[in-house]
């Protein structure tokens, strides 16, 4: 990796632990991330305007793929949103950030493409698991094993099931668009504001039958949204920041590998910004999370 990609990963790694201790902080909910997707997706609009003519060269597979594409990120949003309400960022965000690893693996397996997949593929993924299992145990006992099925953590690992479906989504959408007419730079960034555009309309659909959530969401729109649109603002300023590592870089893995900082990263700013517990098995566990993530993207 170059010296400009490491310092642009870094940088998307504290944005995103950033982002997501903002959320966590402020007691997130389905209409605050409606709140802070649509901000951002708003700073990114004139770029639409700009290429408004590029639309053409979007077939009609492509804009399904982004309406199932959005569904799938206005639930991992929502899914995150109750997981922060009911529990500790240390243990929800490395099981959302990693456990879609582990969910596109299983898919990669009924798809018949094991073959694909190495042992060292495999053995990240048995330390992903491990640490996560890991993660929530106090100490390692019957009475504490029941931690494992916190509420919260079926939230995160729902959370990490929109996530798996969107990046499936989102790489066959990519691909098709590589053989339009579309530059390398304005297909993933046009495909992103649509895919915000979309998100945005599924978490309002998501709201109109959710009262709790849309309450609170007009409870929230009479106060201040700054920070919600900050968090809106990091989502996107998050996932640019990849997007231009990955031109400077020669291995695409690398940048997937490194991006996983955000992990140890985001459970230190848990830790000491939200003053959640920390034992040794969390750290232990964190630990072996961040190498399986790192095996696996390197390999």
């Amino acid at each position: 990796m170059s010296p400009v990609s490491i310092i642009l990963v870094l940088l998307s790694a504290f944005t995103h632990a950033g982002w997501n201790l903002l959320s966590k902080s402020e007691n997130p909910s389905m209409g605050s991330f409606l709140v802070g997707n649509t901000a951002g997706v708003l700073v990114l609009l004139p770029l639409l305007a700009i290429w408004i003519s590029k639309l053409q060269f979007i077939s009609s597979t492509v804009w399904i793929l982004l309406l199932c594409t959005g569904f799938f990120e206005a639930v991992y949003y929502s899914a995150l949103a109750q997981a922060y309400q009911k529990g500790d960022m240390s243990l929800v965000y490395p099981t959302a950030r990693s456990l879609p690893i582990i969910i596109v693996t299983c898919a990669l397996l009924v798809m018949g493409r094991g073959q694909e997949l190495s042992s060292v593929y495999y053995c990240g993924c048995f330390l992903i698991i491990l640490g996560l299992l890991m993660q929530p145990l106090t100490k390692i006992n019957k009475e504490n094993i029941k931690k494992i099925f916190d509420v919260s953590l079926l939230f995160a690992v729902l959370a990490a099931v929109g996530t798996a479906a969107y990046s499936i989504i989102d790489e066959k959408a990519l691909l098709l668009l590589k053989e339009t007419a579309l530059t390398v730079i304005e297909a993933p960034l046009i495909y992103v504001i649509l895919e915000g555009l979309f998100t945005s309309l599924w978490l309002a659909i998501f709201l109109c039958f959710n009262y709790q959530a849309k309450a609170r969401l007009t409870d929230m729109l009479k106060e201040p949204k700054k920070k919600a649109v900050i968090m809106g603002l990091g989502i996107y300023i998050t996932y640019g920041l990849v997007l231009v590592a990955m031109m400077f870089a020669k291995n695409v893995g690398y940048i997937v590998a490194f991006r996983q900082l955000s992990i140890p990263i985001g459970t230190f700013f848990a830790c000491l910004f939200l003053k959640e517990r920390v034992y040794p098995l969390k750290i232990v566990g964190t630990f072996l999370t961040v190498t399986g993530l790192i095996l696996v993207g390197a390999v």
